[in-house]
């Protein structure tokens, strides 16, 4: 039975529809918690690191983005869709606040993200797999 439409379905429907989307989000939360690590172009075209550590607890993404130096900045506005996930990090650029958006897919063992500077035309790439693995 398809979740298209909720508003025509009975509310049985309805409820079944709710909870199979709650359960699902809840498992890609499972899945996606702990850290993630893989690399991204930098400006000189040398590949440079680029960690995060997740927790996704239902429809909601916290964390970190984790620095070479053991810093770390929080991300922010983290949440688990259907569609994916999607989520923001600012960082201090000469004094300014820059914002980095973030929107991917998960299917298990990968994460693939775009990251989207504010204001920029583009997005860059990035493909994460969890540490450890």
């Amino acid at each position: 039975m398809p979740c298209d439409d909720l508003n025509q379905r009975p509310r049985p429907a309805r409820r079944l529809c709710a909870l199979a989307l709650l359960a699902a989000l809840s498992a890609v939360g499972a899945d996606l918690s702990g850290k993630w690590q893989g690399t991204i172009p930098g400006r000189d075209g040398n590949q440079r690191e680029v960690r995060f550590q997740f927790e996704a607890k239902g429809d909601r993404l916290t964390g970190k983005m984790l620095g070479p130096a053991g810093d770390s900045i929080a991300i922010a506005e983290g949440k688990l869709h259907a569609q994916g996930l999607s989520f923001k990090v600012t960082l201090q650029f000469n004094g300014s606040p820059l914002s980095l958006f973030y929107t991917g897919n998960f299917d298990g063992e990968q994460l693939r993200l775009k990251m989207q500077r504010e204001g920029a035309p583009r997005a860059t790439e990035l493909l994460l797999k969890k540490a450890g693995s």
